[in-house]
């Protein structure tokens, strides 16, 4: 073999390796159809949201009525501005649902919920795709929220879920908090508690006031095995920083955004509901770093105007990626390999030629 054939050689191989990059990310997702649907389900539920929002946020720069005010006396943290409207995108619906069947999620299993009110656009996310899959989920949620979250006292994320229900496009959640510190709002003006309290009895959702996290974490615990009935929780799904539902200790900060393993349990009275649920061997989707999950499904960072859904490449088959380069590579080296042994033994070859020619 001469050097220019093996040069075409290398040139096939380059070739094959790119042909095969671009089947891989321009084919369709498998889901493709039940991802597009939870997108679609995120954005009539915006819709309805919307609806209902006497007045959007200045800092709403999409209009999705799912963003509130930087300040207000149920503000429980400091968040980001970027993040909040970042979450808006209806693609999280489908990456959602991705995590979910990635879980093993399946139609008519029940899905935990632990959310705070710091992100109501990813509990829609969440909502649309169980609704895509038809799932069943069960929502606790805790009415605090960080800055930019449901932190109106006229539209909280329990307003937010009423408005949802009516329309049918979900159930009320089975349980509400008010949040903040020790998860009773103990920060919030006595005024502000009363109105909390009586909005939660006015919407007939049972009231968890419980300051001691391991008695927090039981009582949800049961509530949540009780809906689900026999067929238990499928998947946990902790959206926001609501530490009943993560815990009090540093390990939960070395959680892996999405789709996570709980590998490192903190002593019992630290822990939340997602360690409870990981012992049991639930899976856990941990919804909390926005930039990591952005970063690992190529979803656009605060985007103007908002993603048409479908188009992304999230919906193309870019999860099984990682197998097909890893097949792609393999040919491409072999062929260099076989390419170098060759041109080895022709140089070989070549040199006993020589030597037999210049013992002449």
């Amino acid at each position: 073999m001469n050097r220019k054939l093996f040069v075409v050689f290398w040139f096939v191989s380059a070739l094959f390796f790119l042909f095969l990059e671009h089947i891989c990310t321009n084919h369709s997702h498998e889901n493709y159809e039940l991802m597009l649907k939870a997108a679609e389900n995120m954005i009539q539920m915006t819709n309805i949201v919307r609806a209902h929002r006497d007045s959007l946020s200045e800092d709403d720069i999409n209009d999705t009525g799912l963003l509130g005010s930087e300040f207000t006396l149920m503000t429980t943290t400091l968040g980001d501005l970027e993040a909040k409207r970042t979450t808006t995108n209806p693609d999280f619906a489908a990456v959602i649902l991705h995590m979910l069947m990635k879980a093993g999620v399946k139609q008519g299993d029940s899905v935990a919920i632990g959310a705070s009110g710091s992100f109501p656009a990813l509990l829609i996310a969440t909502l649309s795709a169980c609704k895509a899959l038809d799932a069943n989920p069960i929502v606790i949620c805790s009415l605090g929220a960080s800055q930019w979250g449901a932190n109106m006292r006229n539209f909280t994320i329990l307003d937010i879920m009423y408005w949802l229900s009516k329309a049918g496009m979900c159930s009320m959640p089975v349980a509400v908090s008010l949040g903040g510190d020790l998860d009773t709002g103990v920060n919030f003006p006595e005024d502000l508690k009363r109105s909390l309290i009586e909005k939660i009895r006015r919407y007939n959702v049972e009231f968890i006031n419980e300051p001691d996290l391991a008695r927090n974490v039981s009582v949800r615990m049961k509530l949540y095995l009780t809906s689900a009935g026999k067929s238990g929780i499928a998947a946990f799904v902790n959206i926001g920083g609501a530490s009943v539902n993560t815990g009090i200790s540093e390990t939960f900060l070395k959680l892996k955004p999405g789709l996570t393993t709980v590998s490192k349990f903190p002593e019992e009275a630290k822990q939340g509901v997602l360690h409870r649920m990981a012992k049991m061997g639930v899976p856990v989707i941990n919804l909390l770093y926005m930039k990591g999950i952005c970063l690992e499904y190529n979803l656009p960072w605060d985007p103007q105007p908002l993603p048409t859904p479908g188009e992304a490449r999230i919906y193309k088959s870019l999860f099984n990626k990682a197998k097909v380069i890893a097949v792609a590579s393999a040919h491409f080296l072999s062929l260099i390999v076989g390419g170098l042994l060759i041109l080895k033994r022709t140089r070989k070859k070549k040199s006993r030629q020589f030597k037999l020619n210049s013992g002449r």
